[in-house]
């Protein structure tokens, strides 16, 4: 009967040990979860920040073409216009 009670315990003793370590990986994984969690929230105010900084570029170089545009379609008005012919130049 005694070896079944020292085997009895020495399982329960392997159980323990096991226990405590599986409750260190534990708190390990729940440390690194946290960590990455941290880091994808950086992440993304980063590409949120870029975003914001690339369309306000793009914002801004299309308003200057716009504004381009309008400037080359007033001088091609200007340049296609018919030309004064001179009164002494007729014959």
């Amino acid at each position: 009967m005694n070896k079944r009670i020292k085997k009895k315990w020495s399982r329960v003793a392997r159980l323990e040990t096991k226990v405590s370590q599986l409750m260190a990986e534990n708190a390990l994984l729940t440390d690194a979860v946290k960590r990455h969690t941290r880091l994808i929230e950086e992440l993304h105010q980063v590409s949120s920040h870029n975003t914001e900084a690339t369309n306000n570029r793009f914002d801004a170089l299309e308003s200057a073409n716009k504004s381009m545009k309008l400037e080359l379609h007033k001088a091609t008005l200007e340049f296609g216009k018919a030309k004064k012919k001179y009164w002494f130049g007729l014959k």
